[in-house]
């Protein structure tokens, strides 16, 4: 992912989440997790994990960065469209 994140102090117990914690986080379902991890013609889509046995945990910073890579800005579109 493009951008890098450099946690907070306070955030740094956040620094691994759950498949749950992060499926809150994101606002997507568990199983939309498990899809983007498992499924052959959805891998690349979700964020990066990591996986220790059978325990998969995701990364604060790059579950922030995922999010912002797919920020869309209205704004800009519309002074786009404007000119």
């Amino acid at each position: 992912m493009g951008s890098e994140f450099k946690l907070p102090h306070e955030l740094e117990k956040f620094r691994h989440l759950d498949e749950k914690q992060t499926s809150i986080l994101l606002g997507v379902p568990v199983g939309t997790l498990r899809n983007w991890r498992g499924d052959p013609k959805r891998r690349g889509q979700g964020p990066p994990y990591l996986k220790f046995g059978r325990s998969v945990r995701y990364c604060l910073g790059d579950l922030l960065a995922f999010a912002k890579d797919r920020r869309i800005d209205l704004r800009g579109e519309a002074e786009d469209a404007r000119r």
